[in-house]
Formats: structure tokens, C-alpha cells, sequence
């Protein structure tokens, strides 16, 4: 029995090397331009290299790298960084924006980092050249296990966003209004454009929705209509100048990782936001007015009436008519005692020997009425 005993016990394995605690590098790295700056996005590291929990987080290094563009256009890939270099920035836990995501029963949970980084104004004095971006995370020994994943914006500078812009309600929609520089030339195909880009936002959908664009060209009084919102909430406009690189310049995807492959005839970058423009979406506004009132006298045989025909309103938000009558010089009254919902109406409480005018309105959902229409007659035998 001792024999079998000392037969099944295991040699003793070698001791293992202490663990260096290197967090393991970013994989998910996103850059965004706005401005003049970069917003730089990913998922803070929680495990070492060795697939132990980061005890204590040590420093994260901004490395980042200025690549003009080849002189022709080429489909090869773009070199990637091989090591951080100087470091734009070493930043501590404390230094980053930093946010948790709740767990689930699939996702364990996260913590996500954000940091704006400005941008060397020498950097952008070519239109063509490009920034690649990487981050490297750092044990409290300042060691760490490489680079992230690698993500690359342009380096075109952008243009300050008009300081007069407003926005007023009006019948037609949310008035949006600015004034720009005039330009004289505008550039060419490989040169770069610029778009007034205007976005709303509410209380309840901060995310900012897009409304629409206009090229800035050779007049300085801009206006853009927006009619796509909803009545009775309030709205956040702001508007900015995006510089656009068109055809011919060689560039990598934004946000993909090496080896940054080419891809897309233009890119935009985005200027920083206008001052925000508020408006509450009352409906004051009433319907437009009905047209081509016809009144028609019938009633041989029968019990006199007069049919009523108008052109239907074309307003989305009708819900109705309502249908006015004078006799001789009175004062128009209501006939009907419900809301008219087709173009026409049959009036039967007549009386003989009289001639009456009749006068159409429209009404919408929140009880907007227009002006009544031009009159139409018609005489009772």
C-alpha cells in the first residue's frame, strides 16, 4: 500500500515567474474629429497579460503620429506606428473621463474612457495629411504590453461655427438663419468644400438628430427650413462648418485598425457647434384657407337644400371644417354642429324666398382655425 501510495503522488512543478501585471492593450481605440480637437474613446483594460485583475491602473500614454499623403494616389497600406515615441500626453486614472456600463447576464461589466485631445494648429496646414492614434496602457511600474489598435482622422483644419445663428417658428416650419463669409472661388475637386451642417436635440433625444446642409458659396445670408419636427416640444439647433476632402486624396477608413486600408472619395471633419438656438414648437399656426366655395340650390320634388363643394386641405395635421352662413346682411353662424370631415356639406334648414352666403374654415388638431373663405351665395325660390 505504501508503494502504490508513494507511486501516485506527483512530481512537484517548477515555481512560476512573478507576474509583470502589464494590462493587456486596448483593442477597441475610436477617434472622432470635432474641431480642433480628437475624442479618443475605449474600454479601460481590467486584465493583465497573464489573465490576473488589474489591481492599481498606471499611466495611459496619447501616442499619436502626423502622416503627410504620398504624392499620388496608391492603394498599398499605410505604415503603421511601431512604438509610442514621444507621448502627446500621460494621463492617470484621475485625468480620464471615465464612465461604467451596467453588467448583464452576457457582458460583464466595463469601464470607458474618454479624452479630448487638441490638435497642434501646425498640423493642420495640410488638408491631405492624416494623424494616426494610438494608446498605450502602463502598469504602476510605467511598463507596459504594446500598442492599441490603431485609428487615424485628418488633419485639415476646420472653420469657426457663425455667431449670429437663430432660429424662429413660422408657419412653414423652424426658420433657421446665419450669416457666412462670401466666397468669391470655390475650390476645386481635390480641394476642400465647406458645408453649414444643422442638428436639433431635445431634453428627451439628446443625441443630436440631423436636419440638413448647405454648401457655403458666394452668398452670406443662409436660411434652412426645417419641417420634420413634431408640435409641442422643445428644440436645441445648433449649426457647424464642416471642411469636406473630396476626390483624389489618399486616406484611411476612420476607426479602422492597421493596416489602415484606403477607402471613401471624401471625408468630413467637423467643425466646432454654433451657440444653441431654442425653440418651443407651439401650434399657433392655422390651417391654410379653404378655396373655390360653390353653393347649389336643389329641390324640385323634394325637400329644399344646397350643397356645399370646396377644394380639399392639403395640411397634415386637418382634422375638419367648420361651415359658416349669413342670411342677407346678418352675422356668419355656424350650421354644422360637428367638424366637417369631407370638402362638402348639405345645408337643408332653408328657408324659401332668401338668399344665403356661405363661408368655409379649416381646422386642425390643436383647434387652429384659418380665416373663412370667400363667400359663395345662392337663392331659395
Amino acid at each position: 500500500m505504501l508503494c502504490i501510495a508513494l507511486a501516485g503522488c506527483a512530481a512537484p512543478s517548477p515555481p512560476l515567474p512573478p507576474s509583470l501585471e502589464l494590462p493587456s492593450p486596448v483593442t477597441d481605440l475610436k477617434a472622432v474629429r470635432k474641431g480642433n480637437n480628437v475624442l479618443l474613446t475605449w474600454t479601460l483594460p481590467q486584465e493583465t497579460t497573464d489573465g490576473e485583475g488589474i489591481r492599481f491602473h498606471g499611466l495611459t500614454r496619447i501616442c499619436r503620429s502626423l502622416i503627410a499623403p504620398p504624392s499620388a494616389p496608391s492603394s498599398s497600406p499605410l505604415s503603421p506606428m511601431t512604438d509610442c515615441g514621444t507621448p502627446a500626453a500621460e494621463l492617470t486614472s484621475s485625468q480620464l473621463d471615465i464612465t461604467n456600463t451596467k453588467p448583464s447576464a452576457n457582458v460583464p461589466q466595463r469601464v470607458n474612457a474618454r479624452y479630448a485631445d487638441p490638435l497642434p494648429a501646425e498640423w493642420s496646414r495640410d488638408p491631405a495629411a492624416s494623424i494616426t492614434y494610438a494608446i498605450e496602457s502602463l502598469n504602476t511600474s510605467h511598463r507596459g504590453a504594446g500598442l492599441s489598435n490603431q485609428v487615424r482622422v485628418l488633419a485639415a483644419s476646420t472653420e469657426p461655427p457663425p455667431q449670429d445663428f437663430a432660429a424662429r417658428l413660422s408657419a412653414e416650419g423652424v426658420v433657421l438663419s446665419w450669416t457666412g463669409p462670401l466666397l468669391s472661388i470655390l475650390g476645386g475637386d481635390s480641394g476642400p468644400h465647406y458645408f453649414y451642417r444643422v442638428f436639433r436635440s431635445t431634453k428627451d433625444q439628446p443625441l443630436p438628430t440631423f436636419v440638413g446642409e448647405i454648401q457655403r458659396g458666394r452668398q452670406s445670408q443662409m436660411r434652412l427650413v426645417d419641417n420634420t419636427f413634431a408640435w409641442e416640444k422643445t428644440y436645441e439647433y445648433r449649426v457647424n462648418v464642416t471642411t469636406r476632402i473630396t476626390a483624389g486624396v489618399p486616406h484611411a477608413c476612420p476607426g479602422e485598425s492597421s493596416p489602415f486600408p484606403v477607402c471613401k472619395d471624401s471625408i468630413d471633419v467637423e467643425g466646432e457647434d454654433s451657440a444653441l438656438a431654442t425653440v418651443v414648437a407651439h401650434d399657433t399656426f392655422p390651417p391654410a384657407i379653404p378655396t373655390a366655395v360653390q353653393a347649389v340650390f336643389s329641390g324640385a320634388g323634394q325637400k329644399p337644400f344646397i350643397d356645399l363643394t370646396w377644394n380639399a386641405d392639403t395640411d397634415a395635421d386637418l382634422t375638419g371644417y367648420n361651415i359658416y352662413r349669413r342670411d342677407g346682411g346678418g352675422q356668419p353662424i355656424r350650421v354644422n354642429t360637428e367638424l366637417v370631415k369631407a370638402p362638402t356639406f348639405r345645408d337643408a334648414n332653408l328657408g324659401s324666398s332668401r338668399t344665403y352666403f356661405y363661408s368655409v374654415a379649416a381646422v386642425d388638431a390643436r383647434g387652429n382655425e384659418s380665416t373663412r373663405s370667400e363667400e359663395a351665395s345662392e337663392t331659395v325660390p
